[in-house]
């Protein structure tokens, strides 16, 4: 069988056989090449506050059953993909939560707000759009057999919401409005 490596910013997704239409439908013209960061931490290198928010989500980390239940807590290491999405100079944290499948990995995104860490959003592989109210957009991809999705988010209300998505089959793309964002955190 053939593949093609389809380079998504941060990270490659291997694709079965999608068509050259499909490819060029997957394509994000406006994407901005915004500095990311990938760095793996463990619990102690965290920055203060950001494992006390992580801890209230699961986690696939660790994967040796415990009285016959998936031990869900935060790991020890963790990879991040490290990028200030606001231009405010405090980086977000694109936690990966070893949940991924065949789109690649599952990201929950933290970001300090005020005084405590919250998770504002979560992802698969991405791209970011041009600053608007004054965050990236986010483009996130995933795939289901063979329709594959961009997933459009944008920040609003303190969270990042899903906007629209794409679904593309052989090359067609088919868009769906999800939500109106009202701007603002």
């Amino acid at each position: 069988m053939k593949s093609y490596a389809f380079s998504l910013l941060v990270a490659g997704t291997c694709m079965a056989d999608p068509s050259q239409a499909t490819l060029e439908a997957l394509k994000v013209p406006d994407a901005v090449d915004v500095p990311i960061l990938e760095k793996r931490l463990t619990k102690e290198e965290f920055p203060s506050g950001l494992l006390a928010a992580m801890e209230r989500y699961g986690w696939g980390g660790n994967k040796a059953p415990i009285n016959g239940e998936m031990d869900l807590s935060v790991p020890e290491e963790v990879d991040f993909r490290i990028v200030d999405l606001n231009s405010d100079g405090n980086p977000e944290y694109f936690a990966n939560t070893y949940l991924g499948g065949t789109s690649g990995p599952s990201f929950l995104l933290f970001s300090k707000l005020g005084e405590h860490w919250k998770c504002i959003g979560e992802s698969s592989n991405f791209k970011l759009l041009p600053l608007k109210e004054g965050w990236h957009p986010i483009v996130s991809f995933g795939r289901s057999g063979s329709i594959y999705f961009k997933h459009y988010y944008e920040f609003g209300e303190g969270s990042y919401h899903h906007v629209e998505t794409d679904e593309i089959s052989d090359g067609k793309v088919t868009k769906t409005q999800i939500a109106q964002v009202k701007p603002g955190s």
